[in-house]
């Protein structure tokens, strides 16, 4: 989501009217999670992007104290009769040309970004911190790795960008979409493609073990959260290999613990791709234009968006 601050509250110090910004997740920055570095497991993560409401007292207020669990309360968001709506989910609720969001959640962009850099940046506060994170901030592949990465949405694609840049041996994207994957550029940087739709269980797995010589994959991301998908991963996985689930499961996958103890297996979940948007360079945000690029691209051949759709109109 990127912005133009319209107005700031009494309260806020870090923006000021006209300031471009990055719309994201919003931590407290006070619980010991955001002061070690970790605010996508800030304590209060749930109560302040997943209730839909303000807290009161707020993680930051005077009266709360380190053992006290904040209570929810109502927003300033109302409708034409005066009831409240619920607002803030993310931070920020942010399917609007308006929008009221948490100062926490804002990342202040340098004045000199232009436009064009402007609609690149928008959509690295979620998805492609996420999937470009998972790849930097956690799994850190060496050189000749395999990695699979099943799920070419954006956080898939962003994981399978910023996963080709360790020269990988073997760098496998899988989707059960042929009209997603038919319409990928053709710098992807997958060594390999595999079109799921049509195989069967456990095809995915062999195919996956064909491809490394019987050995698994060393670094399995999951950027679906299917079921089905994350067993096949599991069972591809090599011996002392990496999993990292990016997508919500809702399901038992059916994994037993011996299965993974025997593998000498990690299994690793990430919010955000453990990633701190505060503390993410300008220069480095430029450096990662290209994923936007990339998934702009897609995205306007599939016909999910148009280009006005990114024009920077929209002011919190």
């Amino acid at each position: 989501m990127l912005s133009l601050v319209k107005q700031v509250g009494s309260h806020v110090t870090a923006f000021a009217p006209g300031d471009k910004v990055i719309l994201s997740f919003a931590p407290c920055h006070t619980c010991r999670a955001c002061l070690s570095g970790r605010a996508p497991y800030c304590k209060y993560l749930l109560e302040l992007n997943f209730s839909s409401k303000r807290l009161a007292p707020t993680p930051t207020s005077p009266t709360s104290t380190a053992s006290s669990a904040p209570t929810t309360s109502t927003t300033p968001c109302t409708d034409s009769t005066g009831a409240h709506l619920n607002n803030f989910f993310f931070g920020q609720s942010s399917l609007a040309r308006l929008v009221l969001a948490h100062e926490n959640g804002a990342i202040k962009l340098d004045s000199s970004v232009t436009n064009d850099e402007l609609i690149k940046f928008a959509s690295l506060g979620c998805g492609i911190q996420t999937g470009a994170g998972a790849i930097l901030n956690i799994l850190k592949p060496g050189p000749s790795s395999t990695i699979a990465v099943i799920g070419a949405g954006a956080v898939g694609l962003a994981a399978c960008f910023m996963a080709s840049l360790y020269s990988p041996h073997r760098l496998v994207l899988v989707d059960n979409s042929p009209t997603k994957l038919a319409n990928l550029p053709e710098k992807h940087g997958a060594t390999h493609v595999i079109d799921s739709s049509a195989m069967k269980e456990g095809e995915l797995v062999e195919k996956l073990m064909e491809l490394t010589d019987g050995e698994g994959v060393e670094y399995v991301i999951d950027a679906v959260g299917s079921p089905q998908i994350l067993k096949d991963g599991h069972k591809a996985m090599a011996k002392n290999g990496t999993i990292v689930t990016l997508g919500g499961v809702v399901k038992d996958c059916g994994i037993t613990i011996n299965e993974h103890l025997v593998k000498g297996g990690t299994w690793r979940g990430t919010h955000q791709g453990d990633s701190v948007p505060r503390v993410v360079s300008f220069s480095f945000l430029l450096s990662l234009s290209f994923l936007c690029d990339f998934l702009v691209v897609c995205r306007r051949r599939m016909g999910y968006m148009r280009r006005t759709a990114f024009e920077p109109e929209s002011q919190c």
